[in-house]
């Protein structure tokens, strides 16, 4: 999937994600690429929790699938992280890791 850095790409990647089900519904796991979401630029940097966050998570349990949604930049006070995280087929966040 093409990542855009000057918007988001979060739409695309639900698109992405209605369009493979449709065509594989046997799919079990989708895994999208580092900073996918919002592309490489740390200005994009959000806090967590966020709403893009919840709107994987649905997106997971709507499809049954595990979802890892790439990594994203975020911010806790003046520090940004790189973020990645692990949805399962519940739509349950069961996994988070952050590096600095």
């Amino acid at each position: 999937m093409h990542v855009s850095v000057s918007h988001s790409n979060v739409e695309m990647m639900k698109h992405k994600v209605e369009v493979m089900m449709s065509v594989y519904p046997w799919v079990q796991m989708v895994v999208f690429s580092e900073l996918c979401a919002f592309g490489p630029l740390s200005s994009n940097a959000m806090p967590i929790p966020n709403n893009i966050e919840e709107e994987f998570k649905k997106l997971a349990k709507r499809h049954n699938i595990w979802l890892v949604p790439g990594s994203m930049f975020t911010k806790e006070g003046d520090e940004i992280y790189n973020t990645a995280m692990v949805i399962n087929p519940q739509g349950e966040l069961v996994g988070r890791e952050s590096v600095n």
